[in-house]
C-alpha cells in the first residue's frame, strides 16, 4: 500500500476518542480489557462515502471471529472506532468472568431509542488469576456407530490439516449395546465452523454436541540444546513457581537412529542429565 488516505479515522473527534481512552487505561493501571458479546442494529447510515449497510464494512471487517449479535434497532450501534477499541487492546469474553468491581461507568449518546438504552457500561474490576483463564477452546463431540478405521483415520488427518488443536477418538458403548467411538475435536473460534463442516461431511454424523472450555496454557518456549554432541530442540516451561523441560520427539527420534539407543531411553537419559546440571 503506497497511499494511505484516512478518512473519518482523521477527524479530530476520533483521534479524542482514541487517545483518551488510552490515557484513562494507563491512568487507572488495567492489565487487561475484557468485552461481553459485541451488539450492532441494522438498516443503513450515510456516511462520506455514501449510504452503507449497517453493519458498516469496516465493524463487519472487524469482527470477524468475534460473536456479533444484530438486535431490532434500526441504528448502527457499533462504530468502526469503537470496534477497533475492542479488537486491538481487548479480548472477548463470553462467560466465566468473576471479580470484585472497583467503580462502574457509563458513557451515553444522543440518540433515542424506544427500547433499549443508548449506553456504554465499564466496570473496572479487581480479579484474581485463577477466575479468568486466558484462553478458550471448543470441544466438538459426536459418537458414531457406523464407522470403519480408514474414516476415522482420513476425517482426523482432514481435521488437524484445516487448523485443529487436537483430535481423539475414544471407545465408547451406544444404545442398543453397540461399540462405538467418540470422536473429541478441539478447535478455536476462527475454526470451528470449518471443523463442524469437515465431521459433518466427511463422518456422515448426525449430530455433534458442542461447548466452549476455559483452559489454563503454561507460559512455553522452544530452545536449542547439545545432548550426545547433536543439536536437539527442548520444550521449556514454566508455570507459577514451576519450571520444566522436555526434548521434542521428533529430536530424540533423530537421534535413536543415530546412536541405537530406544528413544524412551534417550528421554530418560536426558532428563536425568537436565536435573544433574540444576543441581
Amino acid at each position: 500500500v503506497k497511499n494511505v488516505h484516512f478518512h473519518e479515522i482523521g477527524a479530530v473527534d476520533t483521534i479524542v476518542d482514541v487517545a483518551g481512552i488510552c490515557l484513562c487505561l494507563e491512568y487507572l493501571g488495567v492489565d487487561r480489557i475484557l468485552f461481553s458479546k459485541l451488539v450492532d442494529g441494522h438498516g443503513t447510515v450515510s456516511t462520506r462515502h455514501g449510504i452503507m449497510p449497517v453493519p458498516v464494512p469496516a465493524v463487519a471487517k472487524l469482527c470477524e471471529g468475534y460473536e456479533l449479535e444484530i438486535i431490532d434497532v434500526e441504528s448502527e450501534l457499533l462504530t468502526p472506532t469503537g470496534c477497533a477499541v475492542f479488537v486491538a487492546l481487548g479480548e472477548q469474553v463470553l462467560s466465566g468472568l468473576a471479580g470484585r468491581i472497583i467503580k462502574t461507568g457509563y458513557g451515553c449518546g444522543d440518540k433515542k431509542f424506544e427500547k433499549h438504552p443508548n449506553a456504554l457500561r465499564v466496570f473496572l474490576m479487581e480479579t484474581s488469576g485463577n477466575n479468568i483463564s486466558g484462553d478458550h477452546v471448543w470441544s466438538l463431540e459426536s459418537d458414531m456407530d457406523h464407522i470403519s478405521g480408514e474414516i476415522m483415520g482420513d476425517a482426523a488427518g482432514r481435521l488437524m490439516e484445516a487448523g485443529a488443536l487436537d483430535v481423539s477418538w475414544c471407545p465408547v458403548f451406544m444404545k442398543k449395546n453397540r461399540p462405538g467411538y467418540r470422536l473429541t475435536v478441539l478447535c478455536s473460534d476462527e475454526t470451528r465452523q470449518t471443523c463442524i463442516d469437515l465431521v459433518m461431511l466427511h463422518t456422515r454424523t448426525l449430530g455433534i454436541r458442542m461447548q466452549r472450555m476455559e483452559r489454563v496454557i503454561a507460559s512455553r518456549e522452544t530452545q536449542e540444546a547439545i545432548f550426545y554432541d547433536e543439536p536437539i530442540m527442548e520444550k521449556y516451561c514454566i508455570h507459577k513457581n514451576t519450571s520444566f523441560s522436555k526434548p521434542e520427539y521428533d529430536s530424540m527420534a533423530k537421534l535413536s537412529v543415530k546412536t541405537g539407543k530406544p528413544v524412551i531411553e534417550l528421554m530418560e537419559e536426558y532428563v536425568r542429565s537436565r536435573n544433574k546440571l540444576k543441581e
